[in-house]
């Protein structure tokens, strides 16, 4: 168990500012100091100040110095971690009011912001798989693949992207994933509309079925005609075909693979109080 907690960006903006030179001389201070069995140094995503990088954030004060250099290391070390007296000339302006020292969320910056996908973003450290799961990691699809059933789904958003290979592979997954079922759901592919969005694509149709299950109604696969069809998918299944479909939607899931998402399925489940 560690007394304190030194968090370093590791965000692009502030690696462009050397913050990892800013971490490698963190940990050789501190372990001069006899205070690497009492002080943590961990790498984090992006804190969302990227102006005032190299970003620090020491705990459990939550001190959040900014635009930190090598030259300030020593004096951070030895006055914060090993005297506990906080650096005040190194921190970010709007956490000081009077001589009250205010943690980095009651800022007006993030006073604003509601992070929910991003909530743990400069937090944890993302190479780290262990910290995820403390911070309830996987435990969506823990959900998923212990209390939910295939029959339950009602609407695929398919990766769909009007390759061959791609497309009868999905399909054939489909079918081998939800039976009989398959039959019984809608599958569009949005990409028939929007083009392919690259990296863009899994946000763009993930928020796709957020409205689907918002407002019951499935997006179509438009510009399909007579004379399309390939051998190896069967058409029996609803693709939704050139014309949104009402029906209800409890449940959608979202398919992006390759570059749009690097094999990503996303379940989005209509809430119920």
């Amino acid at each position: 168990m560690y007394r304190s907690n030194v968090l370093v960006c590791g965000g692009t903006g502030c690696s462009s500012s050397n913050s990892q030179e800013i971490m490698r001389r963190l940990e050789e201070e501190i372990k001069k100091k006899g205070l690497d069995k009492e002080v943590n140094v961990v790498c984090t995503g992006c804190f969302g100040l990227c102006s005032l990088g190299p970003v620090v954030i020491v705990y459990p004060e939550g001190s959040f110095y900014s635009k930190v250099t090598l030259a300030d290391i020593p004096e951070i070390v030895e006055e914060h971690l090993l005297k506990g007296r906080i650096v005040k000339r190194l921190l970010y302006q709007e956490t000081i009011d009077n001589d009250a020292i205010h943690s980095l969320t009651d800022t007006p910056f993030y006073k604003k912001q509601k992070r929910i996908a991003l909530r743990n973003c400069g937090v944890i450290n993302p190479e780290v798989i262990e910290e995820y799961i403390a911070m309830d990691g996987y435990s969506a699809l823990g959900k998923v693949l212990t209390e939910m059933k295939p029959e339950e789904v009602d609407y695929i958003n398919v990766h769909g992207t009007s390759t061959p290979v791609g497309d009868i592979s999905e399909v054939k997954a489909i079918k081998k994933v939800f039976g009989q079922h398959a039959y019984d759901l809608n599958i569009s592919s949005t990409k028939s509309m929007t083009g392919h969005l690259l990296g863009a694509a899994g946000a763009i149709e993930a928020m796709i079925c957020v409205k689907s299950v918002e407002n019951d109604i499935v997006p179509p696969t438009i510009n399909f005609t007579e004379g399309d069809e390939d051998p190896e998918i069967d058409y029996k299944l609803n693709f939704t075909f050139n014309k949104a479909q009402k029906r209800t939607v409890n449940v959608a899931l979202s398919n992006t693979f390759g570059f749009g998402g690097h094999n990503a399925s996303i379940i989005v489940k209509k809430f119920v109080k």
